[in-house]
């Protein structure tokens, strides 16, 4: 699924081509499931002659601004969007591609607009999304301020963490890590290739339990996610042009037949952890089951004595764009007696 470098490419891409240019044609097809909060005909009527002027995103969701106070064009790719430019034969910068042909528009196509410049120039680009788990919106006023955007997490490019609030907000959840980076309340952008590839590099294992992890390895997984977010963006999402030592090379074989191995000869197993097939490197990546959360424990005597208890559960909740969320209640039960030695 496209992630912050793919969703990044894409914004840069229409920033680079298409600010300045008016919205000549608008061809949009009935879709009541991508299109959220308006329709296709709305959506065509109300961006049709209005001029770009400015991109922004935010995690894995990417938005155009137009013109005379129209509505901000807001876009989230799901597992297999994709915008693509007249003209323009495909490139191989993802694992998973689709036949797109030759026609257009494309096979997939969603919408697709014709552009015109001052200038006389013309572009026409597609929003193509074969599994139609992608969303459009149209959004008045800042997106920024508004549902969905409001409620993502911190953004790697962005807007990252100073490391105290990092080490903070992983210390008061209480769920694998893997799931905690996947969460987009968390850390917005974030995929399953990034987390694996992140936890790789801190080799920490990703059943980890948040709060169990030290100062150090939250200082090393704050630092990769930072790095390699930046580096994909760099190589602009171009896989074959990831560094060479990079885990993403070699974690694709599942259920293929192959066993999956690093060219030193590291195994690459898999397991789901998190609701999404992970890649794991045993001998890096150790599971510390017998790993404290940093907390020490106050000994008290035990007696016997009436407590309210409380506990918190988190649940891993997958969304509409395929991209999950942590979500943490708290139960209280009714008064009991109960012999109590720790108190937390």
């Amino acid at each position: 699924m496209p992630e912050l470098a793919e969703v990044e490419r894409a914004r840069s891409l229409i920033h680079e081509r298409c600010l300045g240019m008016i919205v000549k044609e608008a061809h949009a097809d009935e879709d009541k499931i991508l299109f959220a909060g308006t329709n296709h005909e709305e959506f065509m009527n109300r961006i049709t002659s209005e001029k770009i002027v400015g991109t922004g995103r935010h995690g894995k969701y990417f938005y155009v601004h137009l013109s005379n106070n129209a509505p901000t064009i807001l876009m989230h790719f799901g597992m297999t969007g994709d915008i693509k430019f007249k003209g323009e034969k495909d490139e191989p910068i993802r694992v998973e591609r689709f036949d797109m042909g030759e026609a257009w528009p494309p096979k997939y196509t969603k919408f697709w607009l014709h552009l015109v410049g001052d200038d006389g120039a013309e572009c026409t680009l597609a929003f193509t999304d074969p599994r139609r788990l992608g969303r459009v919106r149209l959004i008045d006023g800042d997106p920024e301020t508004q549902p969905p955007l409001s409620q993502l997490g911190f953004d790697p490019i962005l807007s990252p963490p100073k490391l105290s609030d990092f080490i903070k907000s992983v210390r008061k959840r209480q769920v694998p890590i893997k799931a905690l980076l996947l969460d987009q309340k968390f850390s917005s952008g974030v995929g399953n290739w990034i987390a694996d590839e992140v936890l790789f590099q801190s080799q920490v294992h990703p059943a980890q339990y948040s709060n169990t992890l030290d100062d150090e390895q939250l200082e090393t997984i704050l630092r990769n996610i930072i790095d390699i977010c930046t580096q994909a963006v760099k190589c602009k999402a171009d896989m074959r042009i990831f560094p060479k030592e990079w885990l993403f090379h070699y974690r694709w074989g599942k259920g293929k037949g192959i066993v999956c191995k690093l060219p030193d000869g590291r195994v690459i197993t898999h397991e789901t952890i998190g609701g999404r097939t992970t890649a794991i490197v045993a001998d890096v990546q150790k599971l510390n089951n017998n790993a404290g959360n940093g907390i020490e424990k106050k000994k008290r005597p035990t007696k016997k004595c009436k407590i309210s208890v409380e506990s918190k559960i988190s649940v891993v909740v997958k969304k509409e764009e395929d991209d999950y969320e942590i979500q943490t209640s708290t139960r209280r039960s009714s008064r009991v007696k109960k012999r109590v030695s720790y108190i937390e």
